[in-house]
Formats: C-alpha cells, sequence, structure tokens
C-alpha cells in the first residue's frame, strides 16, 4: 500500500503553548532537601509508613537497564542479554505485575532496539538491528515475529530513500503495539504503517509533509553555485546578454551543442575543451547536472531552502538597465528534508498518534482517517491515550489534552516517563514521582536522593524503590478503582 501523503492544509490544526527547552525558567533543584533524607513527601494526608534497606535478593538487577512502566505491569529489559542464567539470549525481558510481583522472565532470540508496551502493559513490541520485528504478551508468550525488510512498503520506503540493509535500526524510529495486541505500527523515516497481526496486511499507510522552509527541487540538480562574475562569463560563452529567461539559455544551448560537439568537429582540436566550457555554463546557469550518471541518480528528488537572494545590475548601451536574480540556495537530499516521525502510538480506542520531528502530533482515526493535528513545536518522547484524556510528554513540559482542549500543562524536569492508572497519572522523574488527578491537579509527590528504580501502588500505600531502598508511603491515592 502507498503512504498517503498528510495535508494539513485540510485538517483542524490545534496550535497549543510551545514547549519550552529543556532546563528553562525550572526552579534549581533542593540540593540540601534531597541530601537530608533518602525519601521526602509532599502532599496533605502523605506520609512514610515504612522505609528500609532491601535485602540484595529484592534489589533490581543492574543487567535491566531499561524500564517500561504502564498501568497494570512493568516490563524490565536487558538489552544485552547479560542476565545470569540467560548465557545464549540476546536478550532478556522480565515482566513484574502492579504489586511488584514477577509473573514472567523469557531470554530472546533477537535484539531489541527499538521498544514499545502497549498502554496497560499487556504487549511488549521490539524491532531488532537486522529488522525483525517480535512481540510478546505480558506474560511473555510470541505472537508476533515478522520481518521488516520483506514488506513491500519497506522496500518502496529504502528504494526512495537509499536505506541500505545495516541501516534499518538508524531508520526505524518507532514500533507500537494495540491494547489488544490485533494491531501494530512501524515507522520508517516520515512514513508510518498500521498493520493486521494476524495477516499482516498494511490496514492504513501515511507520511509527513515535509519539514517547514524546504520544496521539492529539480531532479538532477548540479548543486553548483556561481558568483557574479561566472555567471556574466558563462553568459558570454553562451552568447547571451541580460535580460535573459529560460527558454533563452536552453535554446542557445542546443545551437551552441550542435555547433561544437566533438563528434562533428573531428578537424577541431579545440572542440572537445569547448563542449565541455559550455556544459558547465549550461550548470551555473541552470543548476542542471548534465554529467553523465545512472538513471535512477538522475531521478533522484533533491530539496532546496533559498538562504540569500541578490540582484546583479548592469548598464548596456544606451544607458538601458539590464539585471538578473541571483540565489543562494542548500540542496539537501529528501532524507534530509523529511519530517522524521520520532514518537507514535496505539491508542485505547483505536486511534493512532504519529508526531514529527517539527513538533506536531496527527492523530488518526481508528478507519484510518486523520483527525486532527496538535502542534507544540517540539518533539514528544513518550504519547498516552487513555480513552477520555492524551498525555504528551516532551522533554521539558507535559501536555494533557481532550479532544481539541487543553486540559492541563505541567512543565518537568528531566521526566522520563508518565504512568496513566484509572484515577489520575503519575509523571516519573530522575528523582522523584509526582501524582496528578486526570484534569492535572497535583495531589502529592515522594522525591528522593538517589535515582528512582520502581513506583507502584500496592494495597499497603505506595511503593517508591531506588537500587537499594525501599520507602512505603500511606495517604496517596489507589491508582486502581
Amino acid at each position: 500500500m502507498k503512504a498517503h501523503l498528510l495535508d494539513f492544509a485540510n485538517l483542524p490544526v490545534i496550535r497549543l503553548p510551545l514547549a519550552p527547552a529543556p532546563g528553562a525558567g525550572q526552579a534549581p533543584e533542593d540540593q540540601g532537601g534531597r541530601a537530608a533524607a533518602r525519601f521526602v513527601v509532599e502532599g496533605r494526608g502523605w506520609e512514610i509508613a515504612e522505609e528500609r534497606k532491601l535485602a540484595p535478593a529484592e534489589r533490581p538487577d543492574p543487567c535491566y537497564k531499561e524500564v517500561f512502566h504502564t498501568g497494570r505491569f512493568t516490563h524490565w529489559l536487558d538489552p544485552k542479554g547479560h542476565r545470569v542464567g540467560f548465557e545464549d539470549a540476546a536478550s532478556v525481558v522480565r515482566v513484574t505485575d502492579a504489586r511488584g510481583r514477577v509473573v514472567a522472565e523469557r531470554g530472546l532470540a533477537h535484539d531489541t532496539c527499538p521498544a514499545d508496551v502497549n498502554a496497560d502493559g499487556t504487549g511488549i513490541l521490539f524491532l531488532s538491528r537486522a529488522g525483525m520485528l517480535h512481540g510478546y504478551s505480558q506474560s511473555l508468550d510470541p505472537f508476533l515475529l515478522e520481518s521488516l525488510p520483506e514488506l513491500p512498503e519497506f522496500q518502496a520506503q529504502a528504494e526512495r530513500l537509499g536505506i541500505g540493509a545495516s541501516q534499518i535500526k538508524n531508520h526505524t524510529r518507532c514500533v507500537a503495539i494495540f491494547s489488544d495486541r490485533s494491531r501494530y505500527l512501524v515507522t520508517v523515516v516520515d512514513e508510518a504503517w498500521c498493520l493486521d497481526t494476524a495477516t499482516g496486511q498494511v490496514r492504513w499507510a501515511f507520511r509527513m509533509p515535509t519539514k517547514d522552509g524546504w520544496t521539492r527541487a529539480l531532479t538532477g540538480r548540479s548543486g553548483r553555485t556561481a558568483t557574479a562574475p561566472e555567471v556574466e562569463g558563462a553568459l558570454r560563452l553562451m552568447e547571451l546578454e541580460l535580460p535573459v529567461g529560460p527558454s533563452d539559455i536552453t535554446r542557445q544551448h542546443r545551437a551552441l551543442a550542435r555547433r561544437w560537439h566533438p563528434d562533428l568537429n573531428h578537424g577541431d582540436p579545440s572542440a572537445t575543451r569547448r563542449f565541455q566550457e559550455l556544459r558547465s555554463a549550461m550548470e551555473i546557469l541552470t543548476g542542471a547536472d548534465l554529467s553523465e550518471v545512472s538513471g535512477r541518480d538522475a531521478e533522484r528528488v533533491t530539496y532546496e531552502r533559498i538562504v540569500s537572494r541578490e540582484r546583479v545590475e548592469r548598464t548596456g548601451p544606451g544607458g538601458a538597465t539590464f539585471g538578473l536574480d541571483l540565489q543562494t540556495s542548500m540542496l539537501v537530499s529528501e532524507t534530509y528534508a523529511a519530517d522524521w516521525i520520532y514518537a507514535a502510538n496505539l491508542g485505547r480506542a483505536g486511534h493512532a498518534f504519529l508526531a514529527g520531528y517539527s513538533g506536531k502530533v496527527v492523530v488518526v482515526s481508528p478507519q484510518g482517517l486523520a483527525e486532527r493535528v496538535y502542534d507544540i513545536g517540539a518533539v514528544p518522547r513518550h504519547i498516552v491515550d487513555a480513552g477520555e484524556h492524551l498525555y504528551v510528554l516532551t522533554d521539558s513540559r507535559l501536555y494533557v489534552l481532550s479532544g481539541d482542549r487543553l486540559v492541563a500543562l505541567v512543565d518537568v524536569e528531566e521526566a522520563s516517563d508518565v504512568v496513566v492508572a484509572d484515577c489520575g497519572f503519575a509523571l516519573l522523574e530522575p528523582k522523584a514521582v509526582t501524582w496528578f488527578e486526570p484534569n492535572g491537579r497535583q495531589v502529592g509527590a515522594v522525591r528522593t536522593k538517589d535515582p528512582l528504580r520502581r513506583v507502584f501502588s500496592a494495597p499497603d500505600g505506595l511503593h517508591v524503590e531506588t537500587r537499594q531502598h525501599r520507602a512505603i508511603v500511606k495517604g496517596a491515592p489507589s491508582w486502581w478503582v
């Protein structure tokens, strides 16, 4: 299926307050307060009921370098396969439930970059460096094994952008899995494809528009630039003078090419030199690349951004003034000008969310129709759909949205994740967990001296763990209703 090019001009665009640069306008960290205690609690009625050092067997295995928090399950990833007992595995995954108990652990035959866990943690999807898509349930039973390079859609994209077999990892930013695992999503540069898990058929495919400021240029452009005197010299060589138009240049080039072609001037030793100079003059005046190139290279698309403009004027015979407009352009490949999809997710109700490097988040309906665009001006790192609310997390801000309405804004400091539960959401930062109601009102927080490793809600309270210590906080609302 050919990807449909998104047309933002025909979609509702909801422009939101632009996310600030990371660290801008944020209060400095209270190092003294954090150093005074391992756990500091904020919030009405919140208190530490228990604090203790974890026994060695209770501590998180340091092999698990990545942690994926969700409302129901937490997935721990050992991307190097260093976990004891799994020496033959390329990577290892462990799943713990809402109370911190181990549900499953499995060694995988493939590596795991990138990865995605669905909204409730019932499915996790990986892409290996070689392009193998492999997915597992919360009990780590496999439900998907698909080779990305064998998809016709990937092959077309690889041909279009010149993606080699060894470059799959660098060009595939996102994979995502739907809550019931019936569909999955994969993005390659600026295209996204939603596929049926059972059949492998593509349900819909979209391509993001080119980044702002870039326009499609002529194919076969040489990229050569020239000074104003060089332009004037090319005009003299081609026996032209200002004013001049494209048709004048093309017509004169054909006439001189016939006159100076080496095959028609065997007795003239200067014919080859003059013919080469004619080619050079044509490149200067039009940017056309007349060198011997393959058919594919001649058709390769480039994109152009105007850097500067200049007008050259000269006074001719009789005092008449003639001018030529010159411009300096930057020419790049289509891959460079593309708006890469840096974040993507599939929501609970069947919606999909595609976020480009430009900071535009496209909402796609369950039927595969583009519905609206959120413009936040920064790359989202995480998107979570909770049905009534949509959470979009950047490096510096969390947006809480409902349809076309902005519900809440939360400025964050080095935010790493957002966990959406039944009755609100938790913002996880390297050394803090903050709980909010769905409307964005802060309820309470726990700050830690050491980096967080795990947070979950259990019957005896909110468990907050670092690598070696645990605090159980009373008074925090249960995540589950």
